[in-house]
């Protein structure tokens, strides 16, 4: 089991995935803004896509009342998932309070870049 943070973005934009790599899955806090909570839950299972070509993944969504953390949170899973073929549990809690459309952009743009550097250190433990 291997357990790694990752920071990208800076300030009020600042997003942090502590990722912990098990034998049979991923699990991440995807935490950030200016205020981290537990806004939600996202699991994403792969799966082969049904055109037959490619991963998929089948995912559950577990939004806590009011709460939108898990819109990038399900993006961040199942993207992960498809390019790992793990299992990936994230539980999601970002918020910037009164953030604008440009705030919204930017972390999300944020989280995305995140899940490639997972991604990347994942595969490359795989090669290692």
């Amino acid at each position: 089991m291997e357990t790694f943070l990752i920071n990208v973005g800076q300030d009020n934009h600042r997003i942090q995935f502590s990722t912990t790599i098990t034998p049979n899955g991923i699990s991440i806090l995807l935490t950030g803004g200016t205020s981290s909570h537990v806004g939600g839950m996202v699991l994403s299972v792969p799966r082969l896509s049904l055109t037959g070509q490619g991963r998929s993944a089948d995912t559950w969504i577990i939004p806590v009342a009011g709460h939108k953390d898990v819109i990038v949170g399900e993006q961040v899973a199942i993207f992960i998932s498809q390019k790992t073929g793990q299992t990936v549990a994230v539980t999601a809690g970002i918020h910037i309070e009164n953030a604008t459309s440009e705030d919204l952009e930017i972390l999300k743009k944020n989280c995305f870049e995140g899940a490639k550097l997972v991604v990347e250190k994942y595969l490359n433990k795989q090669k290692g």
